[in-house]
């Protein structure tokens, strides 16, 4: 069993490498309100650290007040720059929150992947490493 942020414990089944370290990225309940709160408005202007952007992103999926201050700052700040805009007549308030929380969650994933696909060619090329000089330690006749 292993617990992923704020959530209850999971059963790691087949593949708990995988599911670990790639999917499910077992972190700590690290970030308190009061620093998600302070993050807003750095994740709605899309400058948020991509290692801040995962923990903020958690604590706004299991914290119902603080996902709906995150929704508030972001209206007012989707309503602000929009003045100029006259996107008022069409623009759907809900609807690109929901979007950004989205494009924001597959970032992260995608990050996830990425970074498994890097440790599985460090693997591998460490294991061609080995094998080239166990090769090559046997052709000098040093063991077997």
């Amino acid at each position: 069993m292993i617990r992923i942020g704020c959530s209850p414990p999971v059963e790691v089944g087949v593949f708990p490498y995988l599911i670990k370290n790639f999917l499910l990225e077992e972190r700590s309940c690290s970030m308190q309100c009061k620093e998600a709160t302070s993050l807003i408005i750095p994740f709605i202007e899309r400058e948020l650290p991509e290692d801040k952007l995962k923990i903020f992103l958690e604590h706004i999926r299991n914290c119902k007040e603080c996902r709906e201050e995150l929704e508030i700052y972001y209206t007012i700040h989707m309503y602000i720059e929009g003045i100029d805009r006259d996107w008022f007549s069409t623009y759907n308030f809900k609807g690109e929150f929901e979007k950004e929380l989205k494009e924001a969650n597959a970032y992260v994933r995608w990050t996830n992947i990425m970074s498994f696909f890097k440790d599985l060619i460090t693997a591998f090329a460490i294991i061609g490493i080995l094998i080239i000089l166990t090769l090559q330690l046997q052709l000098w006749g040093l063991i077997g």
